[in-house]
């Protein structure tokens, strides 16, 4: 029997304990005869019609199919196939993940604590090392993004690492960094930008910005160095609660807004 399966019968267990034994024999083989070795003279039909329907998508199949995929040919089949969000340069939300994906790294933020006073965030980011077509940046983007689907915590998202540091020893390495909860943007924070017919718009969870758009000089407004971080959250308010009438204001309308709200900013030309 071909070495892979009894690694795919292991994870098939581990992450469907409800299986029987033959589903969990039946999904191994599958795996194996689908994206390992479709030529193998054990797999009887075309790959195709192996895994096809609501299989397919199973979250077990992928993960095993992603991690003991030595070839990194399977491993980019399969992420194109079931990760499209997380092509590099894209990001992944859910209620308590977010997930940003880089060409050869990931950065993991947990979302538990993100924009609280008092509380820490404790963000990973997974590298990979070197060069060439055999680092396992798809499996290990794959793996993750199904962890955060699921809600998974802290524990299991560090336990997959963990497992792609020891399988990759060498190529993968793990790095952490403590954040303030209240310096990290929380779960389904929507940055707003709006392009009015004489000013622009943009209101983010971490700044703003302010710009003339009659003026040849791009006079442009921002937080003030001093104390404009306290304005931040009053603008963002003021902007989404009123996103159409900011549409016709004028540059100088907005300041006028912001000073009666008491919003610290400083001005400055854009094209000095």
């Amino acid at each position: 029997m071909p070495s892979p399966v009894d690694k795919y019968v292991k994870q098939v267990k581990e992450q469907n304990p409800d299986y029987t034994e033959a589903q969990v024999w039946a999904t191994a083989w599958s795996i194996y005869c689908k994206h390992k070795n479709p030529g193998s003279e054990h797999c009887k039909k075309p790959a195709g019609e192996y895994l096809k329907g609501k299989s397919a998508m199973d979250d077990t199949t992928v993960r095993v199919a992603a991690k003991f995929s030595v070839a990194p040919t399977v491993a980019d089949r399969v992420a194109s196939r079931y990760l499209k969000a997380m092509s590099a340069g894209e990001t992944f939300e859910s209620e308590t993940w977010r997930i940003h994906r880089f060409r050869d790294s990931i950065r993991v933020t947990p979302l538990e604590n993100a924009g609280k006073r008092g509380k820490k965030v404790v963000v990973m980011s997974v590298h990979t090392r070197g060069y060439g077509d055999d680092l396992p940046i798809e499996s290990i983007a794959l793996e993750l993004l199904m962890h955060a689907k699921r809600n998974a915590s802290s524990e299991r998202m560090q336990k997959a690492i963990d497992e792609y540091i020891q399988v990759f020893a060498g190529k993968v390495e793990m790095y952490t960094t403590t954040q303030r909860g209240v310096d990290v943007m929380p779960a389904g924070f929507k940055n707003i930008a709006i392009q009015g017919d004489n000013v622009y718009v943009e209101a983010e969870y971490d700044s703003f910005r302010v710009k003339n758009q009659n003026d040849p000089n791009e006079t442009t407004c921002i937080p003030a160095i001093s104390g404009g971080k306290k304005s931040i959250p009053v603008f963002y308010r003021w902007v989404k609660d009123n996103e159409s009438k900011i549409k016709g204001m004028k540059y100088y309308d907005v300041l006028r807004a912001m000073k009666d709200l008491g919003i610290d900013y400083h001005s400055y030309c854009a094209m000095d």
